[in-house]
């Protein structure tokens, strides 16, 4: 998908390695493996939901420093590259230092020395990174992460038709939807003369097209939904540890995302930042809005053992009504629990959340210190 500045999705409806290329200065990155657990089916009509992200990023493809930037391109100083090295499997460049740093551009093509960008911010002046440092990596796939090679009765992932395949969820921000991909075993069987489904990747609406190099970004959650299968399973994932701080864009309206690290912070909704320590300190362009049930910007938590979502906001609204002695707790709340204080909540690393900005709200950027700091 291309990504915007702010990705832009709309209310919705929440449902139950390749070796690197020349590298102009070189990088060691700690690696690592995380392991990706998805939860058994009871039955069909039954179907379980896991809320993932990668929590890695494939190696570093080429590090160095911008020489200039115009609208849409970064330039560096040589001729470091092959003409269109980054385009086979799509690429992205992640800005390392600077008041920029973590922001993640997509690269739509590429020369000897310039990088043509596409989506959001990557569309703008970038003359601003001149002397900042880019990381260029392999964007993590659906390929990548679950496969190529899968049939009806295996132990992993479960393919098949749009009705019996397991699911992988990701949002579509232009089309403010869930876009729904499944390894497709089904052929194409009707009367339109010579179409064919693709046997592999694809997505649900478009079964035509090869969808095994759909991008997740490093800071998108998604969904997996385990249909029809009495067992679980795990997946290892293999790659680099993310050291760059990470800017998440969080906009009006749901937004699936993940704190884009592979180790538990035990990072609490007090600690998180999405709220100021004091509430002097509040910023609406840097942090959620406080409020009422229906007035806040919410935190929602996927519980899977209950197979409900939890939410959690940060209450400044007084408790009025008939019950003598009752209050609500002034600060982070469980919506259905607003007595007692949920400021230690923890959000787990490596988990997809909702976070739902309220209309009329500015985007922010939830920002992420280095995991190694």
């Amino acid at each position: 998908m291309t990504r915007l500045s702010f990705k832009t999705i709309g209310l919705l409806a929440l449902p139950l390695i390749a070796s690197a290329s020349i590298q102009a200065q070189t990088v060691t990155d700690p690696v690592g493996v995380v392991k990706i657990t998805i939860a058994a089916a009871a039955a069909a009509d039954n179907p379980t939901y896991s809320f993932l992200s990668t929590s890695m990023s494939q190696e570093v493809a080429y590090q160095g420093v911008v020489d200039s930037g115009g609208t849409g391109t970064i330039t560096i100083g040589s001729d470091d590259w092959t003409v269109n090295q980054f385009n086979g499997v799509p690429h992205y460049a992640i800005v390392a230092s600077g008041t920029r740093e973590g922001e993640i551009l997509d690269i739509a093509s590429n020369t000897v020395n310039t990088l043509t960008l596409s989506g959001g911010p990557a569309s703008e002046d970038q003359s601003g990174l001149a002397g900042e440092t880019i990381r260029i990596h392999k964007h993590n796939t659906i390929a990548s992460i679950f496969g190529t090679n899968h049939n009806p009765s295996s132990g992993t992932v479960q393919a098949g038709n749009r009705d019996t395949a397991d699911q992988i969820q990701l949002y579509n921000p232009i089309q403010k939807k869930f876009e729904t991909y499944y390894f497709n075993t089904e052929q194409y069987v009707g009367p339109i003369p010579g179409r064919t489904y693709h046997i592999g990747w694809v997505r649900s609406d478009a079964r035509e097209n090869d969808a095994s190099n759909i991008p997740i970004y490093p800071d998108d959650g998604f969904i997996y939904k385990r249909v029809n299968h009495v067992s679980g399973f795990s997946l290892s994932v293999s790659g680099n540890v993310i050291t760059n701080n990470i800017k998440v864009p969080v906009i009006n309206g749901y937004n699936l995302i993940t704190i884009p690290y592979p180790v538990d912070k035990s990072i609490t909704l007090a600690t998180s930042g999405l709220r100021p320590e004091n509430d002097v300190d509040f910023d609406v362009n840097k942090h959620l809005i406080a409020g009422s049930r229906s007035t806040a910007d919410q935190v929602i938590l996927y519980n899977a053992v209950s197979k409900q979502y939890e939410t959690y906001y940060y209450n400044n609204e007084p408790y009025v009504g008939p019950i003598p002695g009752r209050t609500y707790h002034q600060g982070w709340v469980n919506s259905s629990a607003r007595e007692n204080d949920a400021a230690s909540t923890v959000i787990p690393a490596g988990r997809a959340i909702f976070i739902l900005r309220r209309e009329g709200s500015p985007a922010f950027n939830w920002e992420f210190n280095n995991v190694t700091q």
